[in-house]
Parts: structure tokens; sequence; C-alpha cells
């Protein structure tokens, strides 16, 4: 037997007993099912350790041989060896880990967050583009809705605001419902392609 039967096969029998548990009151499949997601903690846990040495290894390597940027793996390396340290000795209530997620990383992540908004301006320039009457509906749309959102539409007359809570309630429940089912049907199909074995996302190198 192929190895990538037998991967299909073992995920076959693990969702089947998952979902078998979650739909239906049967004796012996909780205690499966409370089995195979403690299993996929351990293996989580396994994945992520070796993820973390894969990427020491490659820094290191990139370090040895001074390929270029090179001391940027240097500071990831010490960076990360550092932290890791402090955060096991200090597990778990730790006041210089906390300092460290606190005073370093949180601005640091708020940063890289903030330049997000200059990547939604350019998309919004883009987007309001009127090129044909879905940009023109898309354009009134957001200025409507910006409008009614803020004291200066306000103030220039209470109907944006009105325009403003219809938009948010009707029209963008409607398509934020719609993107959602239709997200979930796509995963049960897929689901089901996987489990019926016509799409296999196991590697055929080892077949």
């Amino acid at each position: 037997m192929k190895l990538k039967t037998i991967f299909l096969l073992i995920t076959i029998v693990c969702t089947a007993i998952v979902l078998i548990d979650g739909f239906f009151d049967l004796p012996l499949f909780p205690m499966l099912s409370a089995n195979l997601v403690n299993w996929v903690v351990v293996i989580g846990l396994m994945a992520l350790a070796t993820a973390v040495i894969n990427l020491m290894q490659i820094h290191t390597k990139r370090i040895i041989q001074r390929k270029k940027n090179w001391f940027y793996s240097a500071y990831f390396v010490i960076v990360f060896l550092v932290v890791t340290f402090i955060g096991i000795i200090e597990y778990p209530n730790g006041a210089t880990f906390s300092f460290i997620i606190k005073n370093i990383y949180t601005p640091l992540a708020t940063t890289i967050y903030s330049l997000l908004g200059l990547w939604m301006a350019t998309a919004a320039y883009k987007a309001f583009r009127l090129r044909s009457f879905n940009s023109l509906v898309l354009l009134l749309s957001g200025v409507i809705v910006l409008l009614g959102s803020t004291t200066f539409g306000a103030a220039i007359s209470p109907v944006f605001s009105i325009i403003a809570t219809y938009i948010r309630i009707i029209p963008t429940t409607i398509a934020t419902r719609a993107i959602l089912i239709s997200t979930a049907i796509g995963t049960i199909a897929l689901g089901l392609r996987i489990l019926l074995g016509i799409e296999s996302p196991f590697s055929t190198k080892q077949d």
C-alpha cells in the first residue's frame, strides 16, 4: 500500500470519528475524539519544535557563510534565544518577559499594523476611481458611511447618519453573511473532496 494511501485512510478515520462524536451521542466516540484532540496538540508542539530547529539551522548557516544581510540573522538568533531563555526562567509570571512584551513587542507590532493604513488608503484610492457604475456606487457608499460616522457629517445633515446606519445594518450584513456562507460551503466541499480522495493534500514524492 502506498504511503499516500495510508495517510489518506488515517485522515478519513480520524475525521469521521471527530464528526460522529460532534453530531451523535454514541458510546466510545467521546473518548476517541478527546484522545485525537490531545494528539493534535502534541503533534502541533512537535511540529513547532521542528520548525524552530529548522529556522535556527537556516539562520545559523547564513551567519557562518556570511551571506548577504547575515547580521539580520544574527540579530534574530540572539533575540530569539534571549527572549526564550527569559520566558523559560521566569515562567509563569515574569516581570522582565512582561516588560519585553509590553514595551518592545507591542509597540513594534502596532507600528507594523499601522503601515497597513497606507496600503488601505492606496487600495481605497484605486477602488474609488470612477470607471464604471459599480465604482460610482462604491464611492457614494463609502463617502456616505464616512460622513455618517463622523460629527462633521452629522453637522451637515442628519440624513447621512441615517443612511450610513442603514448601509451598515442591511447591505453590509447581507454581504457578510453571503461571504461566510459561501466560505463554509467551500470548506465543506473541500473537506469532502479530501475525504473521498478526489483532492489530495499529501505530497506525491513519497508514493
